[in-house]
């Protein structure tokens, strides 16, 4: 039984922290997930225009975090998992 809680645990936290990758960075046009490490640690905001967007290089050698206005010094820097509240991003 401790197994099967092992196993569902694993699959929880792989599954929440996975980011899609669109279908034009992967071969044969297949879209897939794939983990960022130390991305999931960002904090999120959910603000209906963020300040920073957030993807995969075309050539998909890097994932980047673009500032999209101006993020004054010293500003905590945000990224949006959505339009979702944070309650639900912690299920």
């Amino acid at each position: 039984m401790a197994m099967a809680a092992e196993v569902a645990w694993a699959v929880t936290a792989v599954t929440s922290r996975a980011y899609t990758i669109q279908d034009d960075v992967v071969e044969g046009g297949e879209v897939v997930s794939g983990l960022i490490p130390m991305v999931d640690m960002a904090n999120h905001d959910g603000a209906v225009t963020p300040k920073t967007a957030k993807g995969i290089e075309p050539d998909g050698s890097a994932f980047v975090v673009l500032a999209t206005e101006p993020i004054a010094k010293g500003e905590q820097v945000f990224l949006s998992y959505g339009q979702l509240p944070n309650f639900l991003l912690l299920q």
